[in-house]
């Protein structure tokens, strides 16, 4: 699964104008290829039948522990 999976769900729920404005580039479409090529090296990665009973939602950034990553 890849962020590429929600593009006929974003199709099929945005306003024509915002769809196309999404997903095509300018002139040479450079930075659309730049970016697909980017998204490819990230998966999203669904999590079934795990247990949820505790869930630490705890986070570290720059050395701060933060109870939530907000």
């Amino acid at each position: 699964m890849d962020v590429f999976d929600f593009e006929p769900v974003a199709k099929k729920n945005l306003p024509p104008a915002h769809f196309g404005y999404m997903v095509t580039g300018i002139d040479d479409e450079v930075t659309l290829r730049t970016n697909r090529q980017g998204f490819l090296k990230f998966q999203l990665r669904p999590r079934r039948l795990v247990d949820v009973a505790t869930i630490d939602m705890t986070t570290e950034i720059l050395g701060a522990t933060y109870d939530s990553p907000s």
